[in-house]
């Protein structure tokens, strides 16, 4: 029943953004995005018209991804899509460790297998299209995809409503945090505040602002029943290749300016993000460890300077043999990420739970592929838009440690929220 029989097919038209956006919103789907002037080796991959969906065959934990890829290993191209959220994190522990702080408007996790799964490099050259074969209900011709024509985007509108942490509020969890930090339960923390606004108009519109205001490196457009996530997230969280597993955490972010290189020099000596960076690099290290052959896991890249269109990133790489290829329990070993978290990870989400006010839903989890041949690439839901009908909510927050400046701390959120505001024109911004 959950076998999926592809063949490769071809579609001759023309491809770019606003063709996959547009057939995204028109067919349901997803749209993993690279840019064309990113700094890795990326690239665009479009998933058509959801064929199954985990979420709607009453299947309430990851292992249906591991029998999907057990039956469909002889697919050897990315077949199954979709999102691990952040609030799913107490799925994976004992109960009672959390107190399930759960946003109810998204899925905890969603998995979709697509009609279509199209493969483009970086210019949005066909590399591979695959068509399904089976017998579905609604199926979308070749025909009707070669005739696709993109409607003219239509305006839309953005106002702010509120914070769900005010300034006072959220420097006032910076310095519980430091109090934690002094009283030994933890080293770092990563403390966020949701914005909420009200939205109207067109959402791939406001998604084709986001994507084309960012270098993105782990892009995401998806649609699903009227809901829309998009992410120009640029993390990675982990990637799998012939059985060998890559993390890549970022801690550190400078904004770009007309001295780049004494802001790249002043960020690559930073006390506080050197620190951060190096714990949350263990922590992906132990974490890595429980799923990887004893004595294989290694730190690749420690400082790695990352430079996208407006920030420079500090990133490390991770790097392990697996002694597993089951998808749930690689999820299970290292999820949620470290990076946006704190460290050590159980009490830290505690500790978040306690002083965020509502669940962050997809958002600090995790959005990627994997296929039938156990490739896998997932990115962290960072910089990352959710929209619910007139609803329009995203996240901005940072690692906390015990050099924290609490004012520092809020207003760095505020630059973190920069390039959302300015991309969607959002009015009456609270700074």
């Amino acid at each position: 029943m959950w076998k999926f029989d592809y063949k490769e097919i071809q579609i001759h038209r023309e491809w770019n953004l606003d063709v996959a956006l547009s057939m995204v919103d028109q067919w349901d789907g997803t749209l993993l995005y690279t840019s064309p002037d990113s700094v890795s080796n990326g690239q665009i991959i479009l998933g058509l018209n959801p064929v199954f969906d985990a979420c709607d065959n009453n299947c309430n934990t990851l292992e249906v991804v591991d029998a999907l890829l057990e039956m469909n290993s002889h697919l050897e191209f990315p077949f199954l899509f979709g999102y691990v959220g952040y609030d799913a994190k107490h799925i994976f522990e004992e109960k009672g460790v959390y107190q399930n702080l759960i946003e109810k408007e998204f899925n905890q996790f969603a998995f979709d297998a697509y009609q279509y799964v199209l493969r483009f490099n970086l210019s949005w050259e066909a590399k591979q299209f695959y068509g399904l074969q089976n017998t579905i209900n609604k199926e979308i011709s070749l025909q009707e995809l070669k005739e696709f024509k993109c409607a003219d985007f239509e305006a839309f509108k953005v106002k702010y409503v509120n914070s769900d942490l005010s300034k006072k509020e959220y420097i006032e969890g910076v310095s519980q945090i430091q109090e934690y930090i002094k009283a030994g339960d933890v080293y770092q923390v990563n403390l966020t505040r949701k914005i909420t606004c009200e939205f109207n108009g067109d959402a791939v519109n406001a998604a084709k602002s986001l994507i084309e205001s960012n270098r993105i490196e782990f892009g995401v457009f998806y649609k699903s029943k009227d809901k829309y996530l998009i992410s120009t997230s640029p993390e990675r969280f982990f990637q799998v290749e012939n059985n060998r597993i890559l993390a890549s955490p970022i801690k550190g972010t400078a904004g770009r300016g007309e001295k780049d290189e004494d802001i790249k020099n002043e960020l690559l000596n930073d006390t506080k993000n050197l620190r951060e960076l190096a714990m949350i690099t263990d922590l992906l290290r132990n974490d890595i460890s429980r799923i990887c052959k004893p004595g294989s896991v290694k730190v690749k890249g420690f400082p790695i300077l990352k430079t996208l269109k407006n920030v420079f990133h500090l990133v490390s790489d991770v790097e392990g043999e697996l002694s597993t290829n089951s998808f749930s329990e690689i999820i299970e070993a290292i999820f949620p990420g470290g990076s946006i978290t704190g460290c050590p990870k159980i009490r830290a989400c505690q500790i978040i739970e306690e002083l965020e006010r509502k669940g962050r839903g997809p958002y600090t989890g995790s959005f990627g592929y994997v296929s039938g041949d156990n490739q896998m690439d997932f990115n962290i839901l960072i910089r990352t838009v959710l929209i619910n009908d007139n609803k329009l909510t995203f996240n901005v927050g940072g690692g906390i440690t015990l050099l924290s400046n609490p004012e520092d701390e809020y207003l760095e959120t505020n630059h973190k929220a920069r390039n959302i505001v300015e991309a969607l024109q959002i009015d009456d911004f609270d700074q």
